[in-house]
Order: structure tokens, then sequence, then C-alpha cells
């Protein structure tokens, strides 16, 4: 006689929940030797991020002292001007 559908279906889902340990520690080593091998990737590109945030950071208070520096300068010709206007 020929197995119903119902115990051939039950016959396959039994042989899929055993998953043997060679497979098991095959998989595990895969996923480990993945994270091995892009760890570095990961690290380097976070630091390149990183220091990519503090090198902008740094630029705009570079801009925002350049704007200062001239903001001082042009005072201090104004200064100067009417110093000279006092003076004679």
């Amino acid at each position: 006689m020929s197995k119903s559908i119902k115990e051939e279906i039950e016959e396959i889902l039994r042989d899929e929940e055993n998953i043997k340990l060679k497979t098991l520690l095959g998989i595990i080593s895969a996923i480990i030797i993945l994270v091995i091998f892009f760890m570095p990737k990961i690290y380097i590109k976070n630091h390149i991020y990183y220091y990519s945030l503090d090198i902008s950071r740094l630029y705009h208070q570079y801009i925002i002292l350049q704007e200062e520096n001239r903001n001082l300068k042009l005072k201090i010709e104004k200064l100067k001007f009417e110093n000279n206007k006092i003076e004679p």
C-alpha cells in the first residue's frame, strides 16, 4: 500500500527536524569565518566615518575663525582710521 499524503509530509518534516551535528558545525564555522573576514572592513569604515566627521567639524571651525579674523581686522582698521582722525 502506498502512504497517504499526510504520512509523507510527516516523514519529510521529521527528517528535517533533526539537523546533523556536522551540518550545524559547518554553518556555525561559516558564520564565524564571515564575521572574522568582515570585522576589519567594518572597523576601518567606522573609523574613516568618525575621522571624516572630526575633519568636517574642524573645517567648519576653521571657516568660522577665518571669518572672525576678517571681522577683527576690519575693526582694527576702523579703529586705526578713527585714531588717525583724532590725533592731528
